[in-house]
């Protein structure tokens, strides 16, 4: 074997020309590198703005929608409105409680109690009530499903029925509410 004369191909030259390209090489590679970590994070930041613009254009499409079924739905909202008395026309209710009342023969006690609740935009407001009845057992379920169906809307939380003893009569005691609008 031959003897490789290192001296002839590994000059000061040669390896000052070789350290340079190495320092180029790892120089580029380190420029490669930090080019692609931005260009994976601006990616990264560019997806996540596609996607929160998706999701603002489908929250855009679905508040479009609701409005366009708003639009359909307010003739049928203001009826509903309107079947519900104002706060102010409840002072009617012991009037048509009354009247009712005389109409099957019944000797009512009206008094509104308990504390009211106001109205929000999608509830209705509450007043609680109580009602004493006395008369005929048939006078007062005949009452009753009348009252259910009625010109107010009303809930009825307590119903009790007794027969009196020193009569024939019997006596009814309701606890309910009465709904409103604002």
């Amino acid at each position: 074997m031959s003897k490789i004369e290192t001296g002839k191909y590994l000059s000061p030259k040669v390896i000052l020309s070789l350290s340079v390209l190495a320092g180029f090489l790892i120089f580029v590679t380190l420029i490669i590198s930090f080019l692609g970590r931005q260009i994976n994070d601006k990616a990264n930041r560019i997806s996540e703005q596609r996607a929160e613009i998706e999701g603002r254009i489908t929250s855009i499409s679905r508040l479009a929608e609701l409005k366009a079924t708003a639009k359909e739905a307010e003739p049928g909202l203001a009826e509903l409105r309107s079947l519900l008395p104002k706060r102010d026309e409840l002072v009617s209710f012991p009037r048509y409680v009354n009247s009712l009342s005389s109409n099957h023969s019944l000797t009512p006690r009206f008094e509104f109690q308990g504390q009211e609740i106001e109205p929000t935009d999608d509830q209705a407001g509450t007043s609680g009530f109580y009602l004493s009845l006395t008369g005929s057992y048939r006078n007062i379920l005949s009452f009753i499903d009348d009252f259910e169906e009625g010109q107010f809307i009303i809930k009825i939380n307590s119903f009790d029925v007794v027969a009196q003893r020193e009569s024939s009569d019997f006596k009814a005691e309701i606890q309910g509410l009465i709904y409103f609008r604002g």
